[in-house]
C-alpha cells in the first residue's frame, strides 16, 4: 500500500475577465471599481489598431499600435488572446497581464467573447463575468450607442451586429461564471461587487481557494500517461512547457525551481505562473 504527501498551496487572485456587447456599460462598472478599489484591482490594458477616440489616451485606455506591429507581436506569442473586431486586432498581451500581477493586485480584462473562450483554453484560470443588458437587448442596446453620439450609422450597424452574435455566445453554461444584468448602473455595481466578493454579505470565492498538489519520491508510468493528456493538452502551447517539464521542475530543489521555470518559459512573471500551478490537482502514490 503506498504513501501519499498532501500539501496545500493557496490559491493566488484569479484575474477577473469581464465581457460585454459595446453599449452595455462595462467600461463604466469597471472604472467604478477601479476608483473604489483602487489597492486591490490592477486594470489591463489592452492593445488595438484603431484609431483613438477622443479623450482616449495611449497608454491608459488602449496601447494603440499599427496592425503590422501587432500582427508581428501576436505571431512570437507576446499576446495571452487577440481577435478582430470591427475590422481591427484588439488583444491582451502577457507584458499587460504581468504588469497587474507584479503590483500585486488583481487582474481585469475587458474583453469580448472571442477573447474570453481564447483564455479560457489557456493555462490562466479566472473568473468570467458577462454583462448584458434588460430586454429588449439589442433595442436598448441601440438606444444606449446612439446616445453616446460618438460613431457613424454604419459603425453602430456593425457594433449591433456583432453584439447579436455576442449575446448568442453568451448563452454558452461552460464560458461564464455570471450573467449580470446591467439595467440599472448603481444596482449594476452592487451586483458586480457582490459577486465578486466585494459586497456584505459574500465571499470572496473568485479569489480565494485551496489547490493540493501530492508528491512522491519517483513517478510510476501511470502518472506520465495521465501527465501526458492532462497536463500538457492545458497548459499554454506557446510555453513548450509540458509533462515532462512539469515532472522535472517537481523534483528540482526549492530554491532552484524559480531559475528552471524561468529558463523554460521564456522568462514569464513569477506571479502569472502561479495563476497556472495554483490551479491543477496531481495525485500519485510512493510505490
Amino acid at each position: 500500500m503506498g504513501m501519499k504527501a498532501v500539501t496545500s498551496v493557496p490559491e493566488p487572485p484569479r484575474p477577473v475577465v469581464i465581457c460585454g456587447p459595446s453599449g452595455v456599460g462595462k467600461g463604466t462598472l469597471i472604472g467604478k471599481l477601479m476608483k473604489d478599489f483602487l489597492d486591490k484591482f490592477g486594470f489591463s490594458v489592452s492593445h488595438t489598431t484603431r484609431a483613438p477616440r477622443i479623450r482616449e489616451i495611449d497608454g491608459v485606455h488602449y496601447h494603440f499600435a499599427s496592425r503590422p506591429v501587432m500582427e508581428q507581436e501576436i505571431k512570437e506569442g507576446k499576446f495571452l488572446e487577440s481577435a478582430e473586431v470591427h475590422g481591427n486586432l484588439y488583444g491582451t498581451s502577457w507584458a499587460a497581464v504581468e504588469a497587474v500581477a507584479d503590483a500585486g493586485k488583481i487582474c481585469i480584462l475587458d474583453i469580448d467573447v472571442q477573447g474570453a473562450q481564447a483564455v479560457k483554453k489557456s493555462a490562466l484560470k479566472a473568473t468570467y463575468i458577462f454583462i448584458k443588458p434588460p430586454a429588449p437587448e439589442v433595442k436598448e442596446l441601440e438606444r444606449r450607442l446612439r446616445g453616446r453620439d460618438t460613431e457613424t450609422e454604419e459603425q453602430i450597424q456593425k457594433r449591433l451586429r456583432n453584439a447579436k452574435q455576442e449575446l448568442e455566445r453568451a448563452k454558452d453554461t461552460t464560458l461564464f461564471d455570471h450573467i449580470l444584468v446591467n439595467a440599472n448602473l448603481d444596482q449594476a455595481y452592487e451586483e458586480l461587487k457582490v459577486l465578486l466578493g466585494l459586497g456584505s454579505s459574500a465571499a470572496s470565492t473568485h479569489c480565494n481557494g485551496t489547490a493540493k498538489h501530492r508528491m512522491m519520491l519517483s513517478p510510476t508510468s501511470h502518472f506520465f500517461e495521465i501527465a501526458g493528456s492532462a497536463w500538457s493538452s492545458r497548459l499554454l502551447p506557446k510555453t513548450k512547457w509540458g509533462a515532462s517539464d512539469f515532472v522535472k521542475w517537481m523534483y528540482t530543489p526549492v530554491r532552484e525551481r524559480d531559475t528552471y521555470k524561468q529558463s523554460r518559459i521564456g522568462g514569464r512573471s513569477r506571479h502569472v505562473w502561479e495563476w497556472i500551478f495554483c490551479n491543477y490537482e496531481v495525485e500519485w502514490a510512493i510505490p
